[in-house]
């Protein structure tokens, strides 16, 4: 049996395609796992009148504690061999679940990993039997298919470790980078099965977010340990150098959204202070300025990394003045 599990939190819009597109599975044996993270629209009401109609579905209620409180509770309910997660304003096609348990059985693997699409691209990994393991990792890491839950079928007894409570930022990487620390054997599923509503992707990772710095930090520390296991130096290199260029551009990226915010420059001169003063590692930002590919986003590290807080700040308004002038023109 599989356990799918559903953390739902003010999706009403989207929850009843969502779980419909579960139930319509070929593949049909499974329990539905819906845990409401104390939603405050009406999705916890649809979540019952569901469970009222099919008897694999159990609804959890709890206060809310986010989103990786309401997995862990979903684990801890979970009876099934197989484990994996959707999020409650995305679909799964017909045949996801059916595919995804032929991967995973078909040589005993240890996870199975689909691909995902969204409106205007799809994602995914050619199967390849050749590779090693850290090869599949590093491949699964450079055409984005590594950082996300929910386009993995994992087995249940081996998952060792719960997601961190309390970061907001990064937490299915460092779910996966555990999982598959822990395991022998990773098998791509070619099929791009999974949809996501790349808006809403987007719409955490558009806005400035408080603790985000301190997460991409907490992500750098835990991307290195992981990276130190690879014993292949070549592999070790070339995701060293991904997940660097990855994380001083996300940690670039908050400073200049807390920019676009349009507060006074005192405001920004002060944030800016402050982000630049929590990062422990003075080779983080050079690091990133040699990973990172296109000039402005070398600049930026640059700059960062020189503590140059006034000219930093005058790049991005520089950035955002070029940014309006093109859609005014368009």
């Amino acid at each position: 049996m599989v356990s799918i599990i559903i953390p739902v939190y003010n999706t009403e819009k989207f929850l009843s395609d969502c779980i419909s597109s579960v139930l319509k599975q070929s593949y049909k044996d499974f329990e539905l796992i819906l845990v409401d993270d104390g939603s405050a629209d009406k999705s916890l009401m649809i979540c019952n009148e569901f469970a009222q109609r099919d008897s694999r579905i159990v609804v959890v209620h709890q206060e809310n504690a986010g989103v990786s409180a309401a997995r862990n509770k979903g684990l801890e309910v979970a009876k099934g061999e197989f484990v994996t997660f959707v999020d409650s304003d995305d679909i799964v096609e017909k045949e996801w679940l059916k595919s995804q348990v032929d991967v995973i059985t078909a040589e005993n693997a240890d996870v199975a990993v689909c691909g995902i699409k969204s409106d205007n691209e799809n994602r995914v990994l050619q199967a390849c039997s050749d590779k090693t393991k850290a090869e599949l990792i590093l491949s699964l890491q450079e055409c984005g298919l590594l950082c996300s839950v929910f386009n993995k079928l994992y087995r249940r007894n081996l998952i060792q470790s719960n997601f961190k409570v309390g970061l907001k930022f990064g937490e299915d990487l460092i779910f996966n980078l555990k999982y598959f620390q822990g395991v022998n054997v990773v098998k791509i599923n070619p099929q791009a099965l999974y949809f996501y509503r790349k808006d809403n992707l987007q719409s955490a990772t558009a806005n400035f977010r408080e603790g985000k710095f301190e997460d991409i930090l907490f992500l750098y520390k835990e991307t290195g340990i992981f990276c130190d296991t690879i014993e292949d130096e070549k592999i070790r290199n070339r995701m060293q150098k991904h997940f660097i260029a990855l994380h001083v551009w996300d940690y670039l990226g908050n400073m200049q959204r807390f920019a676009e915010l349009k507060k006074s420059y005192g405001e920004n001169y002060k944030c800016f202070k402050v982000a630049l003063s929590i990062v422990e590692d003075k080779t983080f930002f050079k690091k990133g300025r040699a990973a990172l590919t296109g000039c402005d986003k070398k600049i930026a590290a640059f700059l960062a990394g020189g503590g140059f807080v006034n000219l930093l700040l005058c790049f991005f308004n520089v950035k955002l003045f070029v940014k309006n002038m093109r859609i005014k023109v368009k």
